[in-house]
């Protein structure tokens, strides 16, 4: 039993072909519509020894990306997974290029090493992609009417789409409004409609 277990450890040494992760690079944050650039950092001790790599990639688990080193070619299998666009082209074995990332290309990513003597998997790092608002603000609800001093004036700001949801301030004549509570965006509807959280919904000016 010493035996085999002495030559299992020979076999993991550097130099006999055995893999090592030195973990995985995966952008934090990027926008919607980014290229995105993910490395997996294995490494090889010995690639004579090692033979043939495989190298897989996984967002929540799910694999979607496979890459064998065939000689001087490498070999790529892409599987369907929503959110997720590889640029064929611009990958290869260490690194693979995400082209145009949605909402939906967020999640946990992950990469598996493995040859002939061992396998080696990396921890998980996680990508935010966030959706800026598709248009400008817009403030609708006045009135033509005369505004009367300590009168209430309703209006409501409508952000463009955008995910997280916009986050709404507000200023009157260039200086931020100080109304308790005010100025902060309650989504109302799929068009993330904001309205005035001070009293009753509305500011009273």
């Amino acid at each position: 039993m010493a035996a085999v277990l002495l030559l299992a450890a020979l076999c993991l040494l550097p130099g006999s072909g055995a893999l090592t992760m030195g973990g995985i690079s995966v952008p934090a944050l990027k926008i919607r519509g980014d290229v995105a650039h993910l490395r997996c950092g294995y490494q090889e001790h010995d690639a004579e020894g090692a033979g043939a790599i495989n190298v897989t990639w996984f967002k929540d688990g799910v694999q979607f990306y496979h890459a064998v080193n065939q000689g001087l070619n490498v070999d790529i299998t892409l599987s369907d997974v929503p959110g997720v666009e590889v640029d064929k082209e611009d990958s290869g074995f260490r690194s693979l290029t995400l082209k145009s990332v949605k909402v939906n290309t967020a999640g946990k990513y992950h990469c598996v090493a493995s040859s002939a003597k061992n396998s080696v998997t990396s921890q998980e790092q996680s990508m935010l992609v966030i959706a800026p608002p598709t248009s400008d603000p817009v403030i609708s609800g006045f009135r033509e009417a005369i505004w009367v001093a300590n009168g209430t004036l309703e209006i409501n700001c409508t952000a463009g789409k955008s995910f997280p949801a916009a986050n709404i301030t507000w200023s009157v004549d260039g200086k931020p409004a100080l109304t308790p509570g005010f100025g902060q965006c309650h989504r109302l509807n799929d068009q993330h409609n904001c309205w005035l959280p001070g009293r009753d919904g509305v500011l009273e000016l």
